[in-house]
């Protein structure tokens, strides 16, 4: 979109898609903080678009329909909170930008691939928080045009204000992130125990609530990592470097990272490489949205190697091949999976 007219509506509908420079958003941040009026208007207009896109759920985009759906979920808005200001939406229609606008749901914020299960967006004032189901992977691409791929069973949220006021995000999970580069607005991730601050990078951020460990690899550019919980540590690292926070010992430790192991889920992979069977299990459980348990003590010090495709191979197919080591045994129930030592 090379040009934006300066009225509200457009300049909120090209918000959402990170279209604005940075006199705009200094226009629209004026605007909002003219009134209430005007800030729940602008967050009722984020929170529909959220929606939308939801509604897209199945794939099968159709950039008419989705308009629609957006003319009437503002409208009834409009009725419903008694809105003084009115859309002109023929004209609006008619306008290839702002049905451009409507169209890149497909490619903008908060635009949301649904590469499998369904993905909920729950909109709580001025916060937007997407979660992943088990089972589930999601794509999507902030305000700022920073590109995230989250991982099954991760939270993501951020605030309406985000690219405009901040850049902070707050997380758990596991998500890879290709980050827009703004030297005047740095970018954080904060989990519970660690957080990311960055410029402009690509890195993978690691963190489930049972995981004993949290880790950070980076691709390309230059992080800094904080530990909250210890001696607060701080560590910088370039790339192919990795954080590892032990979250019993409270340790960060910096590594090399020798091959592009921790990358392989956002290709739709689940590779092992020598990992514990405890950790393996976990990693299963998220992938494939079911429960899995150790019946054996003895099988929390096995370790195993494989590399496998997601989406061709389903867990019976993976649990065959890790029973092919002669290492274990297993028998399922409905979703619940129970793994045995093998006699």
């Amino acid at each position: 979109m090379k040009t934006i007219k300066h009225n509200t509506d457009h300049l909120i509908f090209a918000y959402l898609m990170g279209e604005l420079d940075d006199t705009q958003k200094k226009t629209l941040h004026q605007w909002i903080d003219q009134s209430d009026k005007n800030k729940q208007q602008f967050i009722e207009y984020s929170e529909l678009w959220s929606l939308i896109a939801v509604s897209c759920a199945d794939g099968n985009y159709d950039k008419e329909a989705a308009f629609d759906r957006f003319k009437n979920q503002i409208k009834r808005k409009e009725h419903k909170l008694k809105y003084p200001f009115k859309i002109n939406w023929q004209s609006l229609s008619t306008r290839i930008t702002t049905i451009a606008a409507v169209a890149i749901l497909l490619i903008a914020l908060p635009y949301i691939t649904f590469k499998q299960g369904v993905n909920t967006v729950k909109n709580q004032f001025s916060d937007i928080t997407v979660n992943v189901p088990m089972g589930s992977h999601t794509d999507l691409v902030l305000p700022d045009g920073t590109k995230v791929k989250l991982n099954a069973g991760s939270q993501l949220t951020y605030s309406q204000g985000f690219g405009m006021e901040n850049r902070d995000l707050n997380f758990t999970g596991e998500g890879y992130f290709e980050v827009t580069k703004n030297p005047d607005m740095p970018f954080t991730v904060s989990s519970q125990e660690l957080s990311v601050k960055v410029l402009g990078t690509i890195f993978n951020f690691k963190n489930y609530e049972s995981d004993d460990e949290a880790i950070i690899c980076l691709r390309r550019g230059k992080v800094q990592v904080n530990s909250h919980i210890g001696d607060c540590q701080e560590n910088i690292l370039l790339p192919n470097e990795m954080a590892i926070l032990n979250k019993r010992s409270k340790v960060l430790t910096h590594k090399k990272l020798h091959n592009s192991s921790p990358y392989e889920w956002t290709e739709g992979f689940l590779f092992f490489d020598e990992e514990l069977l405890p950790d393996i299990a976990k990693e299963l459980e998220r992938a494939y949205g079911v429960s899995i348990t150790l019946a054996d003590k003895e099988l929390e010090g096995v370790r195993f190697y494989g590399n496998f495709v997601r989406k061709r191979q389903n867990i019976v197919e993976v649990l065959d091949l890790l029973s092919r080591t002669n290492k274990l045994a297993y028998s399922i129930e409905d979703k619940n999976v129970i793994l045995t030592l093998k006699r």
